[in-house]
C-alpha cells in the first residue's frame, strides 16, 4: 500500500479543526506511550512555538535564500513530542524586491537530516498570498528525536510552522 504525503491544494476551515484535533489525540498517546508524561491528565497540548523548533526567539525568524536554508533543527528533550500539520508565510516588508514565497520545506529526522520524512511543495499553493498550506498527513517528531527542518525560499522569507506540543503540566504551562 502506498504511502501518501506532501500536501493539500486546499482545505477549510472545518478540515483544518479535525486535523489539528486529530494531531493533539496522535501527540497525546505518542506521549503517554513513550512515557514523556505520566498520563494524559499529566499532559499539556500547547500551540509550537519558534523555540520549541531551535530558533533563538518567540518570533519566526526565517532567513532563507535560493539555496536550501536549515530553518529548524535541535533534539528534543524526553519530555516532549511535537507535530507540525501546516504552514504558513509572513510578509517580509523588509523585501521589497517583489514576490517572495517557500517553495519547499523538507523534514527531516536524525543527525545532519539522515532521514526524510517528508517534503512539502508549496509553489503555485497559495502560500504566497499568506494562506494557509496543509499537510496530507502530520509530521510528529517523538522524544528525544533529532530533527532538522529546511526549505528553500526565492528570497529571504518568514515561514512559520504551524503544529502542537504535547509536555507535562509545569513545564512551560501549569493549568489550574
Amino acid at each position: 500500500m502506498p504511502v501518501i504525503v506532501g500536501t493539500y491544494g486546499a482545505s477549510t476551515k472545518e478540515k483544518l479543526i479535525a486535523l489539528e484535533a486529530m494531531v493533539e489525540q496522535e501527540l497525546l498517546k505518542r506521549a503517554v506511550s513513550q512515557r514523556a508524561v505520566k498520563s494524559i491528565d499529566d499532559a499539556v497540548v500547547r500551540d509550537l512555538r519558534p523555540t520549541d523548533v531551535g530558533q533563538a526567539a518567540d518570533k519566526w525568524a526565517t532567513a532563507a535564500g535560493t539555496s536550501t536554508t536549515p530553518i529548524a533543527s535541535g533534539t528534543l528533550t524526553d519530555k516532549m513530542v511535537f507535530g507540525v500539520y501546516a504552514v504558513s508565510m509572513e510578509k517580509n516588508e523588509a523585501n521589497t524586491s517583489g514576490k517572495v514565497w517557500v517553495s519547499t520545506v523538507k523534514f527531516m529526522k536524525g543527525t545532519g537530516g539522515a532521514t526524510v520524512k517528508d517534503i512539502w511543495n508549496l509553489q503555485g499553493r497559495g502560500i504566497e498570498k499568506g494562506e494557509i498550506i496543509v499537510g496530507k498527513a502530520p509530521i510528529i517528531y517523538n522524544k528525544s528525536e533529532t530533527f532538522r527542518i529546511d526549505a528553500v525560499a526565492s528570497s529571504t522569507a518568514v515561514l512559520c510552522l504551524i503544529g502542537k506540543v504535547v509536555e507535562p503540566k509545569g513545564e512551560l504551562i501549569s493549568p489550574e
